[in-house]
């Protein structure tokens, strides 16, 4: 359905969508669909690299996901993933002591870059996303009417940054089902 609706900034729920934000008659999710799908990807943290890479590449919000059950529960990787999406350096407190647990249990390992405020391109590249949408830099058609060299286009994509591997399906596994099966998705 993402090919088709397009995942609103957090302060354009119920607005039109203009040029930059993809392409002509995709409509944005309501309030409610929104809510369903982010309540259903929060239910299914086990399995976030199967659907992680999808929402945030279809332009939802990372901070959107910024809950203790997603940092208590999704894979390092996963974490680390999207811990590349914000800035690190300012989660909350009750975040921050999830992840320290985390660390001294050895269920997670930070990349290196987490050991430091994040880069002046980084933060720069957030506030790009901020003020223009992440549904902006996640359409071909919206980056492409930046006023950027390819290159800047690709960094604001988050082009460079690799999603987490997925888990081979089994017939145990199959509760990621539901979410990636999804008609929102």
């Amino acid at each position: 359905m993402l090919r088709y609706r397009r995942i609103p900034a957090p302060g354009k729920v119920g607005g039109a969508p203009s040029a930059l934000d993809g392409p002509p008659g995709c409509a944005w999710l309501s309030q409610q669909e929104l809510r369903g799908l982010v309540c259903a990807a929060l239910s299914t943290v086990h399995q976030a690299s199967c659907w992680l890479p999808r929402l945030l590449g279809a332009g939802l919000e990372p901070s959107l996901l910024l809950q203790p059950n997603v940092f208590e529960k999704a894979d390092g990787d996963v974490l680390n993933y999207l811990l590349e999406f914000v800035n690190w350096s300012t989660l909350c407190p009750p975040l921050k002591r999830i992840l320290e647990r985390r660390l001294e249990e050895k269920s997670w390992s930070p990349h290196a870059c987490f050991e430091s405020i994040p880069c002046l391109s980084h933060l720069c590249r957030l506030k790009v996303s901020e003020v223009v949408g992440r549904g902006t830099l996640s359409s071909a058609a919206g980056v492409q009417q930046l006023p950027v060299p390819p290159v800047l286009r690709r960094y604001l994509q988050f082009s460079e940054i690799q999603p987490p591997a997925v888990p081979t399906r089994s017939s145990s596994s199959s509760s990621w089902q539901i979410l990636v099966d999804n008609p929102l998705i």
